[in-house]
This record gives C-alpha cells, structure tokens and sequence, in this order.
C-alpha cells in the first residue's frame, strides 16, 4: 500500500510576526518554489525573472510537490489548489505594540518610514493600520478586502485562527517551530532571523534591523488604546496558549 500523502502546510503569514524565521528555515530544508511556495510580491518577482510558471498554472502533478505555501498573500482556501491533501493552516500573532514598533524599526532601517516616529505613527500607522492585525486575518478568511466595523473584523480573526491546525503568540514561536519541524520531519535547527539590533547607519549587514525606537511601557499602553480591536485579539490568543492538532475547517 502507498503511504498517505504528507499534509499541505499553510502560512498565514502576518507581517513582521515571525515570517523571515518560518520561511527561511522551510527553505534550507525544501526545495524553492517546488517543495515551499512563496505567494507575495516578492516570490510573484522571483518566479517572473526565472520565467518560473505561477503556481496556481502548473499541472496538478507538479502542485502536488509542494509541502508548505507561505507569504503574506496566502489565504483560506488556497489548499484548492493542491487538491486531496490534509490542509494544515499555521499562524502566529504577535503583541500589536511590538508590531507596531518592529515595523517602524524596519522602515526607517530601510528609508521607507519618516524619521520621526511621532509623525509616522500619527500620519501614517493610525489612520492605515489601527486594524492591521484584525484586519489582516479577516481578509485572510475571504480572500477579498473586507471594509468592516473593528468589532466585526476581530470576530472574523478569531474564525480563522480557530481553524488553524497550529496558533500562538509570536511569544511562543520557538516551541511552534519545534512542533512544526517535528510533525514535518525536518531538523529543527531554525534561527531567529531579522532580530532587532542596535547598529549604527551603514552597518555592513544589509539584513539588519536598527533600533530607532525603543518600546516602552507607556508607548504599549497608548498603542493599545489606539489600537483596541489588535489588542483583544492578541490577548484571546494568549490566553488560549499555543495550540495544535486541529483539523482545519473547510475553505469559506
């Protein structure tokens, strides 16, 4: 008898919330854009300049190589795509202050982001991103932009976390990778990449994070009180703790 086919992996990738860690160790371990798929802007402009074939395009034989789809641009319901297979969905969110932080902290590394915090976070962050979090997840559930009350989008985060095979705060990574390496039988000998670090402009390491701003207890509490639909969506999944073994639920 053939043995049963391995589960499809899938990454809802949340920006800076462990990402760079997930995918680069996927890929030491899997073959690129075969065995681990990157569905974003930037895996879309690897494939173009290979001339690679988009995934969803490819015979059926060939998607089914696949083992892990990532990317800030995977969604529910993208295991259509590689049919038959066990769907095995994996997220983790991260505190939103810390976010928010971290996220600034790598803009302005990369001279994306105005050198005032204040500024960026008041003409910027607030009025694009008070509901990045929930925001996110609940366009990750229907695969469309959604235009909803906050209240609304925390209950749809909530619905698609909850059918996640794998869920936890970004403070339990460590113990999900391990989990992950373990039920895919890979090493788990993953690193945390794109560590904040404090070096100074022009440091040689193109890769590297600067901390320009340093999160503090009142800068938490404001951008929680700015932010209040992040906050309780983080706070319900810790609460929950770190949690794996569910089979997701079927596409929406």
């Amino acid at each position: 008898m053939s043995a049963a086919p391995k589960p499809l992996w899938i990454f809802i990738h949340l920006p800076k919330s462990g990402g760079t860690t997930l995918k680069r160790h996927l890929a030491n371990h899997l073959a690129p854009d075969e065995e681990v798929v990157e569905f974003s802007a930037q895996g879309g402009a690897r494939r173009l300049a290979q001339g690679a074939i988009p995934f969803a395009a490819r015979p059926l034989e060939q998607r089914q190589l696949a083992r892990a789809l990532v990317g800030h641009n995977v969604f529910r319901g993208i295991d259509r795509l590689v049919p038959g297979r066990e769907a095995r969905y994996l997220t983790f969110v991260r505190e939103p202050a810390e976010l928010c932080v971290s996220l600034y902290n790598f803009r302005r590394s990369r001279g994306q982001a105005d050198a005032d915090f204040e500024r960026w976070y008041a003409d910027h962050y607030l009025p694009r991103h008070r509901h990045l979090v929930v925001g996110f997840y609940a366009e990750s559930l229907v695969n469309r932009p959604v235009h909803e009350a906050p209240e609304r989008l925390l209950a749809m985060a909530t619905e698609l976390i909850e059918g996640c095979w794998l869920s936890g705060t970004t403070d339990e990574l460590a113990n999900g990778m391990a989990i992950l390496s373990e039920e895919m039988g890979i090493p788990a000998d993953w690193r945390d990449y794109n560590v904040t670090q404090d070096k100074p402009d022009g440091a040689p390491d193109a890769d590297a994070i600067r901390r320009h701003i340093v999160l503090d207890d009142a800068l938490r509490a404001r951008i929680h009180a700015d932010c209040p639909a992040d906050a309780s969506l983080y706070e319900w999944v810790r609460a929950r703790g770190l949690r794996h073994g569910l089979r997701a639920a079927g596409p929406a």
